[in-house]
């Protein structure tokens, strides 16, 4: 029962950081906090997207860095 809780924790995760990137397509902290929620649903390749657009954005987010290796 805890994993199918966690699983939607982070489906409401992913739908909050989606509206928040419509309203600012260049949040870095949400493009990594989603991947972080991709990542915690084993989905590895949005995850790695999320985490790689947020570089794009801001070179300098270690933890985005963080997220590329542990996703690789």
């Amino acid at each position: 029962e805890e994993e199918i809780e966690r699983k939607d924790d982070d489906d409401v995760a992913i739908e909050y950081f989606d509206r928040a990137l419509q309203c600012d397509s260049l949040f870095v902290e949400a493009y990594f906090s989603r991947g972080v929620a991709y990542e915690s649903k084993g989905d590895r390749r949005r995850a790695l997207d999320d985490f790689n657009h947020a570089l794009a954005i801001d070179p300098t987010f270690l933890p985005a860095a963080d997220g590329v290796n542990r996703c690789k």
